[in-house]
């Protein structure tokens, strides 16, 4: 095979599995939808493409040569959808516009791809034995594709000027690794027009994708990190099973052999028994080894284990703070956190362990959080604006960045409080409909992006410290000037 064979295969298995993992888990996300569909047009042109340059007579190659323009033509388009849903403008009417005739010039490109005056037939030309000879109406499509391009990458780059924190990190990774692809994967229009194409050019679009991959395990694009975890437990666990099939096949068919004259049917029952009885335990062991080992992440039974250690070996409030948070930073591994927690005697929510705040903007505004502050309304009566109730200081960014004026002044506001107490995420903590106090972490150490399964373990662990507070606090109103007898009074006097 030729270094351009070797490249084209290349990237077709790779954006193939990648297409396949996020297609089969991420369907209902529209981000993860169109990526996953923009992800395998790439992988089809690419088998196409392969397929015209490794042909082995004319009419093979000019059936590939026309074919390949397909899912070459929906492209762009796919491309535009995804990098909108990205950056948050897809609702947007002029950019609702753009996308309809992106989508309008793909179908008509792939309703004369086997057009004579499109694809006029292959030729022989720069090293390849059948090569794509353009005809007459070939021109536009090529300036179509080009410009297209360069019109999401300038929406992309507009995008990334204007977003902060891990928004602007991860269109930055999004931008430069398909700079990289589509300067590559555009050259094969070179030898079209009698250019010769460099040798590695092809090679740029399987580094995009591995420059791809990292944006979503550094900073979590599309949680895409949760669908290869699936992939690699699943896949483990049949390789496991089929080798311990295997095994169980060929010892029990020895010893029918030895023993009982080689009945048959009895290595099948054996390994069958076998099969069923390990794949519950081997199922669990696999996915705790593929979360915990290969992808250092939170187990929700052994976090909720060490969060009610944390409530039960402690004799009074602060040191029920101080346990908590020492657990917060341990399994979310952050630098700061506590829990704000509503008191009758300040009427408002304090930020504890004190300690630990000293340093923070709301000391100098008296150590207090309103309950009539926007965060916390927002924390009680608009959680379903969230994941989970849960509030990350990037989600209300890029929120605020595509509100309108006065819900954008609100969501600034909700900011501004979350940078008073160094919080990167707040979670809830209900007593009913009543936020009785609040979670408070800081970004995480390894500048990752609290995910969804992050949320999902913090929405159970509020519910815990839920219940634990009020059996605690109940017995020691004292100490903490906090009654839960007068708990529906709080939120009508907020």
């Amino acid at each position: 095979m030729t270094q351009y064979e070797i490249s084209a295969v290349l990237t077709t298995i790779i954006t193939a599995i990648i297409a396949g993992f996020v297609l089969l888990r991420g369907w209902n996300k529209p981000l993860t939808k169109y990526y996953g569909i923009y992800t395998a047009l790439i992988s089809s042109w690419s088998f196409c493409w392969f397929k015209m340059i490794s042909a082995s007579n004319y009419s093979q190659a000019l059936f590939w040569a026309r074919f390949l323009h397909f899912p070459s033509s929906i492209i762009p388009a796919t491309f535009l959808t995804f990098s909108q849903y990205l950056v948050g403008v897809e609702k947007e009417p002029r950019h609702v516009l753009l996308r309809r005739i992106f989508y309008g010039l793909g179908v008509f490109f792939l309703s004369i791809s086997f057009v004579s005056n499109f694809v006029a037939g292959t030729v022989s030309k720069k090293g390849f034995a059948y090569y794509l000879d353009p005809g007459p109406l070939y021109i536009s499509f090529t300036i179509c594709f080009v410009v297209s391009v360069v019109i999401i990458h300038y929406q992309l780059f507009k995008a990334y000027r204007k977003e902060i924190g891990f928004k602007k990190m991860q269109i930055a990774y999004v931008l430069s690794a398909y700079a990289i692809g589509y300067a590559g994967g555009a050259s094969v229009f070179l030898t079209v027009y009698n250019v010769s194409m460099p040798f590695f050019s092809l090679y740029a679009i399987p580094i995009c994708h591995m420059m791809i991959a990292y944006t979503i395990f550094q900073y979590k694009l599309m949680d895409f990190g949760l669908i290869v975890r699936w992939g690699i437990a699943y896949g483990f666990l049949v390789s496991c099973l089929a080798g311990l099939l295997l095994a169980v096949l060929f010892v029990t068919e020895k010893i029918s052999r030895l023993y009982f004259g080689g009945i048959p049917g009895i290595p099948t029952l054996v390994a069958t028994a076998v099969i069923v009885a390990s794949y519950e335990p081997l199922r669990k062991w696999t996915r705790k080894f593929v979360d915990r080992i290969l992808f250092n992440a939170p187990d929700l039974q052994t976090v909720l284990d060490g969060f009610s250690r944390a409530l039960h070996g402690a004799r009074s409030l602060s040191q029920t703070i101080d346990n908590l948070s020492q657990e917060l930073k341990k399994v979310w591994r952050v630098d700061h956190a506590g829990i704000a927690l509503w008191s009758l005697e300040t009427g408002a929510f304090s930020p504890l362990p004190h300690e630990a705040f000293q340093d923070r903007a709301i000391q100098a505004l008296g150590g207090r959080i309103e309950r009539s502050d926007f965060l916390t309304k927002t924390l009680e009566n608009e959680r379903r604006l969230f994941k989970e109730g849960v509030i990350t200081q990037d989600e209300v960014t890029a929120l605020a960045n595509r509100s309108r004026l006065g819900e954008r002044a609100t969501l600034w506001k909700i900011r501004r409080t979350m940078r008073q107490v160094g919080a990167g995420l707040c979670a809830p903590i209900m007593d009913g409909k009543n936020l009785i106090g609040f979670i408070i972490l800081s970004q995480k150490t390894d500048r990752t992006i609290f995910n969804d399964e992050d949320k999902k373990i913090l929405s159970r662990v509020g519910e815990l410290i839920s219940g634990d507070l009020r059996n605690f606090i109940s017995s020691n109103t004292k100490e903490t000037g906090w009654s839960l007898t007068k708990l529906s009074q709080i939120s009508t006097a907020g």
